[in-house]
């Protein structure tokens, strides 16, 4: 299994609905065994307790609005700075529905955003940039949001896409050679805006971030706000989601970076070798 995938995997089963689903597994594996029936319900118990908790209107914008609000859309002016517009793609359908069909809503917003900015600035290109999915290195990802920003009038000749990247440390990297030092507008969802500038200016691009689909609400309190939704626990997973992507970056750049073997290995260095025989 490459990386890419280990990676993937284990974000699944570290966010809240994957850790029902694994608690929920270890409970049911362990219920009909009566030596350890005790274990099986304190499982189940943390599946519903995790769902309940994670599933509350409250409790999810309490871990939304810290990362939404870190950036704010920047004004004209800042933006006349930038001489590219990036676009970072969410979830693709590599099936062969209508264009738009194939769009999660994450992607969807990003490209409307896109092109609304691009009408404001015409002079700017447009980069969209990630594969859009795994396992389907045919099926085109970053492209079909190119082909829907021509169809809506975005000219072919300002719109780029780039499809190699796997996730945003890799988009990060790859715009490296296309980008350098030019600063560039960076438009990406609100939640995941952190992370994308924290990757994108440790490889020492110059972004203006430009947060878009932003999901925390602002509602009063009612007695419905203290029942669970699944609606809020997907949200709830993209916050912690982004979170632990925060946690683990830090930790290499500043923890690792000071043990010098674990330096090697997550840096990727060669490993250090005997004594040639």
């Amino acid at each position: 299994m490459s990386s890419i995938y280990l990676k993937k995997t284990l974000e699944l089963v570290s966010v809240p609905s994957g850790l029902v689903f694994v608690f929920l597994l270890i409970g049911f594996v362990l219920l009909p065994l009566r030596k350890h029936r005790g274990w099986g319900q304190f499982a189940v118990f943390m599946a519903l307790a995790i769902y309940y908790f994670f599933g509350l209107g409250p409790v999810v914008n309490l871990l939304l609005q810290p990362l939404e609000n870190r950036y704010r859309p920047p004004e004209i002016q800042e933006l006349s700075r930038a001489r590219t517009i990036v676009v970072l793609t969410s979830y693709i359908a590599p099936d062969k529905r209508a264009l738009l069909d194939r769009l999660d809503c994450e992607s969807l917003a990003r490209l409307i955003y896109a092109i609304k900015l691009h009408r404001r600035l015409e002079h700017l290109e447009v980069i969209f940039i990630g594969a859009g999915h795994l396992g389907h290195e045919d099926s085109p990802g970053a492209q079909v949001m190119a082909w829907i920003a021509e169809e809506l009038g975005v000219p072919r000749v300002k719109i780029r896409y780039i499809e190699s990247p796997r996730d945003t440390a890799e988009t990060a990297e790859a715009l490296v050679p296309v980008l350098g030092k030019k600063p560039f507008i960076l438009l990406t969802s609100a939640v995941h805006m952190p992370r994308s500038v924290y990757l994108f200016k440790r490889q020492g691009l110059r972004p203006i971030p430009y947060p878009c689909h932003y999901l925390a609400g602002g509602g009063e309190l009612s007695p419905f706000s203290f029942f669970p939704y699944p609606d809020n626990l997907a949200r709830a997973d993209l916050a912690v989601h982004e979170y632990l992507g925060l946690a683990w970056y830090y930790t290499k750049d500043h923890i690792f970076t000071k043990i010098p073997y674990i330096r090697n290995f997550v840096r990727e260095n060669r490993p250090i070798s005997g004594p040639a025989s």
